[in-house]
């Protein structure tokens, strides 16, 4: 939880310094006349609004199985995805006389997942029946990336929990309220799903 406050505060301020520090060659943020309007395009300008990181650490069993045997492996995988909003196609309107900005926003989605790889180590190798007399590594690199690669999509599924995806929209809500509102505006937010 802290880790999830932590990166929405550094969110916060790197929106606020991007909406800030538009200004006019030759001005810096501090003399940006203070009646300046939001400018929703400033926001739209980064593509993605990272707003929730999920962190996962768990064991994940893989199989090769053949008719005369099989090898299997556990790994201890540990690993963080972000959600967020992809902004690049938000539909924005702003009605100067009510001072009201009505964005649509696509659903929160995982932006980024990936393991950590050196926090993710195998802890189980084995073979079992005929398997175990054959020499040299009998399937067990294949195994492992499999394994690997099961871990990341079993990461990117607890990433897109419903519960995840609520919290990413709340934070999503929250840094858009403070810039927007920040600036004397108000804020309507439509979700699509």
């Amino acid at each position: 939880m802290p880790t999830r406050y932590a990166l929405f505060i550094l969110l916060v301020w790197v929106m606020i310094f991007l909406v800030l520090s538009q200004t006019l060659p030759g001005q810096t943020f501090a003399d940006k006349p203070p009646g300046a309007g939001v400018n929703i395009g400033d926001v739209l300008k980064v593509a993605q609004l990272a707003t929730l990181r999920v962190s996962m650490s768990q064991a994940v069993e893989g199989k090769i199985a053949g008719y005369t045997g099989g090898v299997s492996a556990v790994i201890l995988a540990s690993g963080e995805a972000v959600l967020g909003v992809d902004i690049e196609n938000v539909e924005v309107d702003l009605d100067e006389a009510r001072k009201t900005v009505r964005v649509t926003l696509p659903e929160p989605k995982v932006l980024s997942c990936a393991l950590d790889i050196n926090k993710t180590h195998v802890t189980y190798i084995g073979r079992s029946r005929l398997w175990a007399l054959m020499p040299g590594e009998a399937g067990e690199a294949q195994l492992i990336a499999r394994t690997f690669a099961q871990a990341q999509e079993r990461l990117r599924a607890v990433a897109s929990a419903t519960e995840h995806v609520t919290a990413a929209r709340e934070q999503t809500e929250r840094a858009l309220r403070r810039i927007v509102e920040g600036r004397g505006w108000r804020l309507e937010i439509v979700w699509c799903m």
